[in-house]
């Protein structure tokens, strides 16, 4: 749900609330506090983004992301396709420019689509805004 969508659903309750002459109070409250969340988020769906550094990827702490190792380096480019607020901190959903697979038996590097490639979760601080 985006910023829009969400200032959609909060108007949507307050008619609600009018219609229905009930007290809607604490679900709208709780809604514009979810969206002053979102005012706060440092990165919005589209933005273009880079890793600010290398993430640490092996079969102990990361095997899910082995096949991307290649490409998930300090100043890789992406665009934010997903955000989330968990714990306290954005996460950010991202979509890289060089997704790509390697065929191990030839080494030859196989560049996704751009529909097909991989969703990667960094946290806010593990990605700056990209300078255009």
């Amino acid at each position: 749900m985006n910023d829009t969508d969400l200032n959609k659903v909060i108007d949507l309750i307050k008619q609600m609330e009018k219609l229905m002459h009930g007290n809607m109070a604490n679900t709208i409250y709780a809604l514009e506090c979810a969206n002053t969340i979102w005012l706060r988020c440092p990165f919005s769906v589209g933005d273009r983004v880079r890793l600010t550094k290398t993430p640490e990827i092996t079969q102990e702490k990361a095997w899910g992301w082995m096949g991307a190792k290649h490409f998930l380096v300090e100043g890789a480019v992406a665009t934010v396709a997903d955000r989330e607020f968990h714990n306290g901190m954005f996460r950010f959903g991202l979509k890289f420019d060089d997704d790509s697979w390697i065929n191990h038996h030839d080494g030859v590097v196989h560049p996704r689509e751009e529909e097909k490639r991989v969703l990667y979760f960094f946290g806010e601080k593990s990605i700056e805004r990209l300078e255009q």
